[in-house]
């Protein structure tokens, strides 16, 4: 029979009503103005937002962030400290299964990214090509899983606010370059920090009834 710790871990974080409220009513609103947001976006690009928009993508792809992850873990465990490796294994765990249950709910999904056509409603579920892969951003998962875990180990406000904030500028950087729709980062901000937390929830709450 499992625990009362346990079946609280088990639980899906966030649990404030609030978080999924709001959540439900901005892709509700969102969906709708997908293909005016894209419009907007490509008749407001400039070589100057470009410069800061660019370098924002190398920071959702899995192959910059897993090494330095996996440094933040395993550095700290060869000198002795175990709590920050602890940490930094939790936030790379979370990390990782956000971005692989987002990659698989995408390929399931189906939908087409931002094109020429402009549609935003067109869908062919299970296709292997990239261009059928948009819902949701992966981009957008990874960076709130990660942002979503280093806030919760660091448990300071500043690093709330330096940490989504930076999350949230790699989220208009896909809408920006017409890489998504609106709702996709909107769907990939609730699903990175949703499983990013209830993953890292769920390690602790391991760890804690194994000591």
């Amino acid at each position: 029979m499992s625990s009362p710790v346990a079946a609280r871990a088990q639980r899906l974080s966030p649990r404030k009503r609030e978080f999924w409220v709001a959540g439900s009513l901005t892709m509700a609103i969102t969906l709708p103005l997908d293909e005016r947001i894209r419009e907007f976006a490509a008749h407001h690009q400039s070589a100057a937002v470009d410069r800061i928009a660019q370098p924002l993508d190398l920071a959702g792809r899995p192959r910059d962030i897993l090494p330095v992850l996996a440094a933040g873990a395993l550095v700290p465990r060869m000198v002795g400290d175990a709590a920050t490796s602890n940490a930094a294994l939790d936030i790379g765990v979370g990390y990782a299964v956000a971005t692989t249950a987002g990659s698989l709910l995408r390929r399931a999904i189906g939908r087409h990214r931002p094109d020429t056509a402009g549609q935003s409603l067109k869908f062919s579920p299970l296709r292997r090509l990239h261009e059928w892969h948009s819902f949701p951003s992966g981009h957008v998962v990874g960076v709130m899983a990660l942002a979503t875990g280093i806030s919760m180990k660091a448990n300071r406000p500043w690093v709330t606010s330096v940490t989504y904030g930076m999350a949230s500028m790699v989220g208009l950087q896909r809408i920006y370059h017409e890489r998504h729709w609106a709702s996709d980062v909107v769907a990939g901000t609730l699903f990175g920090i949703a499983v990013g937390a209830s993953t890292v929830r769920w390690r602790e709450h391991q760890r804690s009834a194994h000591n």
